[in-house]
């Protein structure tokens, strides 16, 4: 029996995933009618496009596994169910880093303007082929999560009753994963794109201060008309990375975490993180496309005064 605590919290949780799923369907749609009526393909948008198809995804997927474990936890710790859940939800993980990683990426390429042969090869690289490296990213993102199916194991935790020294009650579970597949996964789903996303961001705030310091010192010949442009990008881009190290970090937290249902461990609150991860994305997203931002909240504004209208007559 759920108690008023549980309730409470997936409520809350609900909600939360109902304005993430509602946010980044907005995202999905605004970007495929950018996608069909721009002539050639803007790569930041397809990265946006790609997100919120994920983000939307990965909500759903968090909604069924909340609501399996509130209603029937017994259940939902097996590896019938527990399977499947995990590894889609790794798909989702291992695809978002990637997408976080490639934006960056291709924002530092944009900003920074430099001969670095590097830089030069990666421009030349999302350039040409955004869209196949998109598409083998997210089958890669596959190949890494299937070897789930041998190289991980749920154990329940029992408890007898009390009144009976036959019968037992589920109280929690344990997620068992092999030590090598979880390290190598780590390194090749979550370290490479965070690396790809800090090194991209740094290069960028480096080169951002730089131009800042020579338009404030004056300096000769030298002028900048986009600068406010190129600050919202790299601050975009801060935000996006410190987003996914956060996820990542309570990712971990939640697996490593016993789930008990009894009591709220850190494990819980690592999937409250968690579950927020997709929302706080569109959210970015949002807020890093003013035409986007600008239609949202006039049809919100427009709704506001339909309703007004209504109440008034």
């Amino acid at each position: 029996m759920a108690t008023a605590q549980e309730a409470t919290l997936t409520t809350i949780i609900t909600t939360v995933q109902v304005v993430g799923i509602s946010l980044n369907i907005c995202i999905v749609f605004f970007n495929f009618k950018s996608l069909k009526n721009e002539p050639i393909i803007n790569p930041s948008t397809l990265i946006y496009f790609a997100m919120g198809l994920v983000n939307v995804c990965m909500q759903l997927l968090f909604m069924l596994q909340n609501f399996l474990s509130f209603l029937c936890p017994r259940l939902f710790f097996t590896r019938k169910v527990t399977l499947p859940v995990i590894i889609f939800g790794v798909i989702f993980m291992f695809y978002s880093f990637w997408l976080t990683g490639w934006l960056c990426a291709y924002y530092c390429i944009t900003i920074v303007n430099t001969s670095h042969q590097l830089i030069v090869v990666l421009r030349r690289i999302l350039s040409s082929f955004l869209p196949h490296i998109l598409l083998l990213t997210a089958v890669s993102s596959i190949f890494m999560s299937v070897p789930c199916i041998w190289m991980m194991d749920m154990v329940l935790q029992m408890q007898p009753q009390t009144n009976s020294t036959l019968e037992t009650s589920f109280t929690g579970a344990k997620l068992l994963i092999n030590p090598v597949f979880l390290g190598i996964g780590a390194v090749l789903g979550s370290c490479l794109p965070n690396i790809l996303a800090a090194v991209s961001t740094g290069v960028t705030t480096f080169t951002l201060l730089r131009h800042i310091t020579k338009m404030k010192h004056n300096v000769s010949g030298y002028n900048h008309p986009n600068i406010q442009t190129l600050i919202n990008a790299t601050r975009t881009m801060i935000v996006f990375l410190a987003c996914s190290v956060i996820f990542g970090a309570f990712e971990v937290m939640y697996f490593f975490g016993e789930k008990n249902t009894s009591s709220y461990s850190i494990a819980y609150i690592g999937w409250f993180v968690v579950l927020c991860f997709p929302s706080t994305q569109a959210l970015i997203i949002i807020h890093a496309i003013p035409k986007l931002r600008k239609t949202i909240l006039q049809k919100l504004c427009f709704r506001n005064e339909m309703n007004n209208a209504t109440y008034s007559t």
